[in-house]
């Protein structure tokens, strides 16, 4: 349905700011695990900022990153979860969480070292904080001479759940080559596994980017697909970072992008190597933190921002805990991190592994430690206003709705243009009639094509299209749409992927009219749901 608002002073285009806009086009062979469809753009103005407060039992390290979403990043002090005596089999190091939740109970997969070999164990508990192990750990441990992880097993792994069972992704080794894989190992009580007997993930051809090891799997949903992040090493030993997506968990594909995240330049943090990705995804932006070793074998962690899972930006040249004080338990080393977000939580909670030793694989009296990092983007995620986001917030109307432009117009009544594609995604938060208000400049179309007699804008929810609206003229106009009308399309995590598709666009320079260069094709005043 359609309605047609008061706002015909937006209508001048022709006073915009020149401004020019470049379309980058993908490979049509990768995959695009984002919602936002902006492969081949430059994230290095993804809004990031990181802080802390002090207290008696936290600490904090603050960076201002480039970019406006506010990222708050608060450290605890103490490691949560300790190496075990002398003599237990994680008595030399306890490293690589990877932590789900049951129920009112965390589950935290990790690895433990004993001076000769790693194996995996099981830790619980209530609050995140302070854990029990489980008394039969560890639960994974090396097979029998011959299988594919005879020689090495290290967790570096990513838990996850699959149909109430836990799939658990791990790095393993043969003694016939010594290149690392990843394997994946189930259980349907969440305590005893079963390992495929194969590895899922495999080294690639020779002489490519992972030709010698892929490890350390993260794996997460988004989506149809799963997707697992993780490391490959070539035939220099260097180390990069990659993805792979699965339907079902077992049989993977890589993406042709690989590698998607590289060794820093010389002096940076993680100018030796990287691995160790975690990722999540808060809309519009999917976040990855990983590990980087620097010159000298001490480890920090970086973090990254991507529009579609696939091309990455790193955010800091040092690492993100540079500064941090030596004698502490993790002066040396922060790595292995793992995420944990409660439904309707506003923090996230991230684990990680910590030592105070700077060597490259093991010894590093390594023990677990804790982060709560606190999302909030400024902006109430179910509406684009561009009136509201103008005046309260640093975020920007680009970092939102995709294929738009800077805000514009007087202090009251302002707006966006946006281009021939756009999308956005919106939390769902009442009863999902959804709202797009804007203006259809269809003389300036014609200008550009006389053939043109109407203009059509397709929408379209979760990659279905749900209604076409056709203009003859130039007007306001609302669309509306029921939540009845779309509702099968929507995804578990109740967030709208809203598409919206211009049959025509315009180039005013090309009019003569004007000398903006931009992609036009009509104007956004607000977009809702709720």
């Amino acid at each position: 349905m359609l309605k047609k608002p008061l706002i015909a002073f937006l209508l001048i285009y022709l006073v915009i700011s020149s401004i020019l806009f470049v379309r980058n086009e993908r490979n049509a062979r990768e995959f695009d695990i984002g919602t936002e469809q902006a492969q081949g753009q430059d994230v290095a103005t993804a809004p990031l900022q990181l802080s802390g407060e002090i207290s008696a039992n936290l600490n904090h390290n603050a960076y201002q990153v480039v970019g406006g979403v506010p990222i708050q990043i608060t450290k605890h002090v103490d490691p949560v979860l300790q190496r075990g005596e002398p003599g237990e089999w994680d008595s030399v190091d306890l490293l690589n969480p990877s932590v789900i939740k049951k129920g009112n109970t965390y589950y935290n997969y990790y690895s433990g070292y004993n001076g000769e070999v790693w194996q995996t164990g099981l830790a619980t508990s209530v609050d995140g904080v302070h854990w029990s192990k489980y008394e039969g750990n560890p639960v994974l441990k090396l097979s029998d001479r011959g299988l594919w992880d005879d020689s090495y097993i290290a967790a570096n792994g990513s838990a996850i759940e699959i149909d109430n069972n836990v799939y658990y992704y791990y790095q393993g080794a043969s003694s016939t080559d010594n290149k690392a894989t990843v394997g994946l190992a189930t259980s349907d009580d969440w305590l005893r596994f079963d390992k495929e007997s194969n590895p899922v993930l495999t080294t690639g051809p020779d002489h490519t980017w992972d030709s010698m090891g892929v490890a350390d799997p993260y794996v997460i949903k988004h989506k149809d697909f799963y997707y697992m992040y993780y490391l490959g090493m070539d035939e220099m030993s260097v180390q990069r970072l990659g993805v792979a997506r699965s339907r079902d968990g077992v049989v993977w594909e890589k993406s042709v992008a690989n590698p998607i995240l590289d060794v820093g330049t010389k002096g940076s943090f993680d100018e030796n190597g990287l691995g160790e990705p975690s990722v999540f995804y808060n809309a519009p932006y999917f976040y990855m933190v990983y590990t980087g070793r620097d010159a000298g074998e001490k480890r920090d962690i970086g973090l990254a921002v991507s529009l579609d899972g696939v091309h990455w930006k790193k955010q800091n040249y040092n690492g993100l805990f540079a500064d941090r004080k030596s004698g502490t338990w993790d002066d040396s080393v922060i790595c292995d991190t793992t995420f944990w977000m409660d439904d309707n939580a506003s923090s996230l909670w991230m684990w990680y592994g910590g030592g105070n030793k700077p060597l490259p694989a093991e010894g590093l009296n390594g023990a677990v430690g804790l982060m709560e990092i606190s999302l909030d983007q400024g902006r109430d995620l179910s509406e684009f206003d561009p009136n509201v986001l103008s005046g309260q917030t640093i975020v920007d109307s680009q970092d939102i709705l995709k294929g738009s432009y800077a805000i514009e117009g007087d202090p009251s009544q302002k707006s966006v243009w946006v281009n021939k594609e756009a999308n956005i995604a919106l939390k769902q938060t009442g009863s999902g009639k959804l709202e797009i208000s804007g203006y259809m400049p269809l003389t300036a179309h014609q200008e550009s094509d006389r053939s043109i007699k109407d203009v059509a804008i397709t929408v379209s929810i979760n990659g279905s299209s749900i209604e076409t609206n056709t203009f003859k003229e130039d007007t306001g106009f609302t669309i509306e749409i029921e939540k009845d009308k779309y509702e099968k399309y929507m995804s578990n995590d109740d967030y709208i992927y809203l598409d919206l598709t211009c049959s025509s666009s315009f180039i005013p320079s090309q009019n003569g009219n004007s000398a903006d260069e931009r992609e036009l094709a009509y104007i956004i005043n607000k977009i809702s749901v709720n």
